[in-house]
């Protein structure tokens, strides 16, 4: 890990240290195969049924499931985890809740069913309710607790056992795991070591096995290089990262409140100048939806659009004229808030980037847990990060656009796309769902909250020796429960 965690709840907590560590303690009904990243399983949900309509999901679970303090799971702890997320307790904060916006009503009618009726027929619910975050907690300790804050009682292949804060996190095999034979290995160790050298260092050294599996896109393209010549013989893991640097304007602090300034930095930005210096040329020119994904437009299409223009002399010369009429022939001056390690390198090429139409910008860099802290306050007006999903689905975007989005940090509120994005989500016809993403995607471009930076793509390293490691979205491929070490 490059950074320590904000607290253990998989539920609040959108870091990617948090996602990719604590998870391998927990369950949840549903799964994505970590070999085939699309492919859903059951994980706690030993079966399902779905009625006609596509509103009613019964899941049957597996018997005799323990708790890593020894309680048996019920189904009213399967129905309470997912209500704590589409209602969440005051002071709770739930980053899923908007993706599972369709639920109406969990029940759990028995001890071994839970039953999910939706507000109507959702063609990526299923996908939703596999995500990683989406996992089952012991509702006695909950209430007990308050919150999963500081403590970690799952299901899962692995069970808490140490956490040092600036040093290590560890975990512990489960001997009680429900799934025969699992887990292979005797443990888990996390190192915090922050940098980028010293991580390469630990890892040439056999200190670690994986290195930088807490980066959305991994490895950066230069580390990749450096192993390929100094370390032949690791592996290289190439996975879609669906991770992507975004810039996110306040719309809530002026002068961000104004639709055309927002534009004006939309246009001023160069994307591809910035694929090339930040991503080594690695990275894919795109929208605010998945590059390469069935839902996003295409290349040819974007490259017709302001903002995404070459040259960008005609860009600049609109970006300056909307400033103009903005109030701001002479520009303005802004703070950026930026993530140490992660997108620090970004805002400083933002500022370069806005002194072009007269935007000064003074650069606020934090580590991970100031940053997020910083991040939900909605506190700057301006935040580089890279955003990444647990799939390419347009709705697992609605938590960060629509207005009442779990993780919507940018105060951005508008009808109009709450509405395309619910009419998207009702849409079961593949065609009529393609089509209102093209709208939503234009009309987002339009009224820029953030700037699509690019599209990044992911690698990561590992020793020859450990087995059976495969990497999807960073939020669901956590349990290593399948891998092993040839030693």
């Amino acid at each position: 890990m490059n950074a320590d965690m904000p607290s253990f709840d998989v539920h609040q907590e959108t870091g990617i240290m948090v996602q990719t560590t604590v998870q391998s303690a927990y369950s949840g009904l549903l799964q994505f195969k970590p070999a085939e990243p699309e492919k859903i399983l059951g994980d706690l949900a030993e079966k399902w049924e779905v009625s006609p309509d596509g509103t009613v999901y019964t899941f049957h679970l597996l018997k005799g499931v323990k708790f890593h303090d020894g309680s048996t799971l019920t189904s009213e702890d399967v129905r309470y985890s997912v209500q704590r997320i589409i209602d969440p307790p005051r002071n709770i904060i739930s980053t899923r809740r908007s993706t599972l916006a369709a639920i109406k009503e969990v029940t759990a009618p028995d001890p071994d069913t839970v039953t999910i009726t939706l507000k109507y027929a959702q063609g990526s619910f299923l996908p939703m309710l596999a995500v990683g975050m989406i996992v089952v907690y012991p509702k006695k300790v909950v209430e007990a607790k308050g919150d999963m804050k500081t403590d970690i009682v799952g299901t899962g292949p692995f069970m808490y056992k140490d956490y040092s804060l600036g040093s290590f996190f560890e975990a512990k095999r489960n001997p009680n795991y429900f799934v025969k034979g699992l887990p292979y290995l005797d443990g888990l160790r996390f190192y915090v070591i922050r940098d980028d050298s010293t991580r390469l260092a630990a890892f040439r050294s056999g200190r670690v096995n994986l290195v930088d599996p807490t980066r959305a896109d991994g490895l950066r393209p230069t580390q990749v290089q450096t192993i390929r010549k100094d370390m032949p013989e690791a592996v290289i893991v190439k996975y879609p990262a669906l991770s992507s640097r975004w810039l996110d304007m306040v719309v809530t602090i002026p002068p961000f409140n104004d639709v055309r300034v927002r534009q004006a930095v939309s246009l001023a930005i160069d994307r591809q100048a910035a694929i090339k210096l930040l991503a080594s040329g690695e990275a894919d020119i795109g929208g605010v939806f998945v590059s390469g994904s069935d839902w996003a437009t295409p290349e040819a299409e974007l490259l017709k659009t302001p903002g995404y223009r070459q040259p960008k002399d005609a860009d600049i010369a609109e970006a300056k004229r909307l400033l103009a009429e903005a109030g701001f022939p002479r520009g303005f001056k802004a703070s950026i808030l930026a993530r140490a390690s992660f997108s620090d390198d970004m805002a400083v090429l933002m500022k370069e980037q806005l002194a072009r139409v007269g935007i000064q910008l003074e650069l606020v860099v934090q580590d991970t847990t100031l940053f997020l802290t910083q991040l939900s306050k909605m506190a700057y007006p301006l935040v580089a990060r890279p955003t990444a999903l647990s799939l390419s689905d347009p709705d697992e975007l609605s938590r960060y656009l629509v207005s009442t989005g779990g993780t919507n940090r940018l105060g951005f509120k508008n009808q109009e796309v709450d509405a395309l994005f619910d009419k998207r989500s009702r849409a079961m016809d593949v065609s009529e769902r393609r089509k209102i993403v093209r709208e939503l995607e234009m009309k987002l471009i339009e009224l820029a909250p953030v700037v699509v930076m690019f599209w990044q793509r992911g690698n990561v390293a590992h020793s020859p020796d450990l087995k059976n490691y495969f990497r999807g979205s960073i939020y669901n491929s956590n349990k290593y429960q399948d891998v092993w070490l040839a030693k």
